[in-house]
């Protein structure tokens, strides 16, 4: 709540031009966020070709893998049209 209370002073007082250099700030914290993650799953990973391979050994990595009716693969045990409703 404080930190909207901020934000919300902060863009009254500066209008517009203060809501774009705060989206741009938050650009580059998420920017900031994500370069590390990125590096350090690439190393626990092997690096690039670590990726590469891990990729190509996967089996079930298309898009529409288990999704068929009554082919469930998930872990909850749902089928894709709907999920079962408690009894």
């Amino acid at each position: 709540m404080l930190a909207a209370a901020i934000v919300l002073v902060y863009i009254t007082l500066g209008g517009l031009s203060s809501a774009i250099y705060n989206e741009v700030l938050q650009f580059f914290v998420i920017l900031a966020g994500l370069v590390p993650l990125t590096i350090v799953g690439l190393k626990a990973v092997g690096g690039w070709s670590g990726l590469q391979d891990k990729i190509s050994q996967a089996e079930a990595l298309g898009p529409w893998e288990g999704t068929g009716v009554g082919n469930v693969t998930n872990p909850i045990g749902a089928d894709w049209i709907a999920i079962p409703s408690p009894s």
